[in-house]
């Protein structure tokens, strides 16, 4: 099963898919900021303020003529009556509960910005009015014929009738033009321009974020793809062997893996081997990952006091001392390394290995072989069922499931008893040096082409004034 822990590590080892995805991210959100222009906003207010009726009445008329205002088929006509330029886009909101209706016009500069929200509210206002105000007009005029007529007959006959007619009239022709029910007023012409730059930080930030988001999903779209183990979990779940140790890939110097190291030679000692046997080192996958880690095994089983000797199958002869000791066993240091020779061990060939390896069995109490330097997988194969148990190194992002999978059954098959699995981890600054070796490569050969141009032209110079 996969946790959350696996996940990060198939992000950590493809770091550079994150890396490179955040930059990307950052320099969209910096260029779509650069890209966007400065805009400057207008504002004007107005209001509606009817006689006798309270506020949060009026406030909802006002919302009313906020959607009638923002339908985009009335936008065009009042823009065109406004006389307001293309390219200038004009909204309408209340101020929160209030019977106040906010006209905002968008542009960029801020004289065509205010002179838009301007002239669009005013020509809103007259609009909205207009049949309101022509049947107000329409009343009044009735009423003021009617005054007139009263005012004619009380002169010809005075008396209270006709003066209690003429003054209610007037009061009526006063309600009539002091009316403000459902009329809307300018309350604020001019509101002022508001100025709003591109959110350079807000931008980068989100984009930086994005990035990061993204790379994270496309590492493990990319370590899925690769189909490699990356965690001892795998391993385990692959192979059903037991995990004896997480060892570091690096050097023999390096404190925390001989410390892992002293670790595993304690389990080896502990594992009930015969007082004499041979260990086989197989590796599916990072041979030379398998070979370090067998070397440096060798060595802390040798610094705690046991007889060990280091051997590395080959694709020829039997066994053979690199210093042309023939046949003979390492001595001292692990300097001195013996190569047994695999090669042609199929059926009567198996049993000459056999007898190679009791001879290794016979020199010391411990022998290490490793056996992921045979290019011939039946020769490997016969050489792990001479021996008493077999190590299973797996390099992690290196070695696939079913590759593994498919070397530890047939291990299983031939009877070949394996003691345990030992992932190894690469190094976390190996692609960072590697990345640095390569710029510096490259560096060289760049300086390396000036200086041979320059020399090329001093040759040709120093020809040109001989002739």
């Amino acid at each position: 099963m996969n946790t959350f822990g696996d996940q990060l590590s198939r992000i950590r080892r493809n770091w550079w898919i994150v890396a490179v995805l955040a930059v990307v991210g950052l320099a969209a959100g910096v260029g779509a900021s650069l890209l966007q222009h400065t805009t400057y906003t207008g504002r004007a207010a107005l209001i509606v303020s009817s006689n006798g009726r309270s506020p949060d009445q009026d406030a909802v008329l006002v919302q009313g003529y906020v959607d009638y205002f923002n339908a985009d088929g009335y936008q065009r006509e009042i823009l065109a009556e406004a006389g307001v330029p293309a390219g200038i886009k004009v909204t309408a909101k209340t101020a929160a509960a209030s019977p106040i209706m906010l006209v905002e016009a968008t542009a960029g500069d801020a004289t065509t910005a205010g002179q838009a929200a301007t002239r669009v509210a005013q020509g809103f206002r007259t609009n909205m009015n207009a049949t309101r105000d022509s049947g107000t007009a329409e009343a009044a005029d009735a009423v003021k014929a009617q005054l007139a007529q009263a005012q004619a007959a009380a002169a010809a006959d005075p008396s209270a009738a006709a003066a209690a007619e003429i003054s209610s009239l007037q009061n009526q022709l006063h309600s009539l033009q002091s009316d403000q029910t459902n009329k809307l007023q300018l309350l604020q012409p001019d509101g002022g321009v508001a100025k709003a730059g591109p959110p350079l930080v807000r931008n980068a930030l989100f984009g930086f974020v994005g990035g990061i988001l993204t790379g994270c999903l496309a590492a493990l779209a990319f370590a899925a793809k690769r189909n490699r183990l990356v965690t001892a979990t795998e391993i385990a779940e692959v192979t059903g062997l037991d995990i004896l140790a997480k060892v570091p890939d690096g050097s023999a110097d390096d404190p925390e893996r001989r410390r892992i190291l002293r670790r595993l030679a304690a389990v080896i000692a502990t594992a009930g081997l015969p007082e004499r046997s041979v260990i086989a080192v197989m590796a599916p996958a990072g041979r030379g990952t398998a070979a370090r880690l067998s070397r440096d095994l060798c060595e802390v089983l040798r610094s705690a006091g046991g007889q060990v000797q280091f051997v590395r199958a080959c694709d020829a002869g039997e066994v053979t001392d690199l210093h042309g000791d023939s046949g003979g066993r390492a001595s001292g240091d692990l300097g001195r390394m013996q190569l047994l020779g695999v090669a042609g061990t199929a059926g009567r060939g198996a049993v000459d290995i056999g007898k190679r390896v009791e001879r290794l069995r016979a020199s010391e109490n411990l022998t290490v072989i490793d056996a992921s330097t045979a290019e011939d997988a039946a020769s490997a194969s016969a050489l792990c069922v001479a021996v008493d148990t077999v190590l299973v190194v797996v390099e992690l992002d290196e070695a696939r499931a079913v590759n593994l999978e498919e070397s530890t059954n047939l291990l299983r098959q031939m009877g070949v008893p394996i003691l345990g699995a030992i992932s190894v981890a690469s190094d976390p600054g190996l692609n960072r040096r590697q990345v640095r070796s390569w710029l510096s490569g490259l560096r060289f050969r760049r300086e390396q082409r000036v200086s041979t141009t320059g020399d090329r032209a001093s040759q040709a110079s120093t020809a040109t004034e001989s002739a």
